[in-house]
């Protein structure tokens, strides 16, 4: 029961949202290290996205993309 919560949960079972906007609106954040493979994370939880829409999603700044330098 708690994968199929957490597939669910994180738009990896059923995605819900067309557009990168509302999913990272959604989800408040997505983290990841490499800028290629945020972009891949959220073309993944889209119905129909792709890496192109993500992109113009970013570039557009229907959402953002930060970094903040940690000491790790």
């Amino acid at each position: 029961m708690i994968p199929h919560i957490r597939l669910t949960n994180q738009q990896l079972g059923n995605p819900l949202f067309n557009d990168p906007k509302e999913l990272v609106t959604w989800m408040g954040a997505i983290q990841a290290q490499e800028y290629t493979m945020v972009k891949w994370a959220i073309g993944m939880r889209l119905q129909q996205g792709n890496l192109q829409m993500v992109e113009n999603a970013i570039n557009k700044g229907d959402i953002i993309r930060t970094h903040v330098m940690r000491p790790t």
